[in-house]
């Protein structure tokens, strides 16, 4: 709606799930590199690859002015950046066999909170100049109305990166592997060998399948308009609503 490409925001859902696809495919084909990159050189190292490229391609999206600008942004943030997994493998990493069920219960809790305070402070710093006209009116963020945020994310971004290079423990990296041991079988072989594996993965893939789905959806209905059976909300009100599903998430 903003890039001009449709005349009313019952039209956007296409396009919009054209951009939040971007990232996903991006990690679809580097998320395997990124995981064997982490194994070789560290945790650490690429989760501070991963954000650096956040805190630099966040600004980069709230400039966008066209809708192949804000994909071709996403797809870089998708293929520049593993952490999802590999922050579980952390997880994993850091925990013992009596600790491991604890640590990954609190990547929920910690994902709620994020939820909570991503969807709060997005809706409320999207479009400031019509929040806030007589201090962002004929600023740069009445230009590009979705840099704000995006400036918010960066910087969160920088101080994980911070925290992660100061205070988090190196994990990962390989030891040299005997050689009368062979070589370790690739993610995509051993998948292919073991039915248990398809069989998780595939449960895995409808949980995201209609997790994201909700995600992109109900945002989209929130802001249509009431003739065409939405709320007709703005994006403090959409951002404050999700906040609630993160706390309701995190508690759970």
């Amino acid at each position: 709606y903003d890039f001009g490409i449709v005349t009313s925001k019952d039209m956007v859902g296409k396009y919009a799930g054209y951009i939040s696809s971007m990232y996903v495919l991006g990690q679809l084909f580097t998320g395997s590199t990124w995981g064997s990159l982490s194994d070789r050189y560290g945790r650490r190292a690429v989760l501070s690859v991963g954000l650096g490229v956040i805190a630099l391609l966040a600004p980069l999206f709230g400039l966008c002015r066209t809708l192949e600008q804000a994909m071709a942004v996403r797809l870089a943030m998708g293929l520049l950046n593993g952490n999802q997994a590999i922050g579980k493998a952390y997880i994993g990493d850091a925990s013992t066999p009596e600790t491991e069920g604890a640590g990954f219960a609190m990547v929920a809790v910690v994902w709620g909170f994020g939820n909570i305070i991503g969807a709060s402070v997005g809706g409320l710093l999207a479009r400031p100049a019509v929040h806030l006209p007589h201090v962002f009116a004929g600023t740069v963020f009445d230009r590009f109305p979705y840099l704000l945020p995006c400036l918010f994310s960066s910087l969160l971004a920088v101080a994980g990166l911070v925290v992660t290079r100061l205070f988090l423990p190196e994990f990962g990296r390989q030891q040299k592997r005997p050689s009368h041991l062979g070589l370790l079988p690739s993610p995509f072989a051993y998948c292919l060998a073991m039915r248990r594996c398809w069989i998780i993965l595939s449960a895995f893939f409808l949980i995201s399948f209609f997790e994201f789905g909700l995600q992109e959806v109900y945002p989209l209905w929130a802001i249509s308009s009431v003739d065409s059976g939405g709320l007709d909300w703005g994006t403090a009100q959409v951002g404050f609503a999700q906040s609630l599903g993160g706390l309701f998430l995190m508690v759970g």
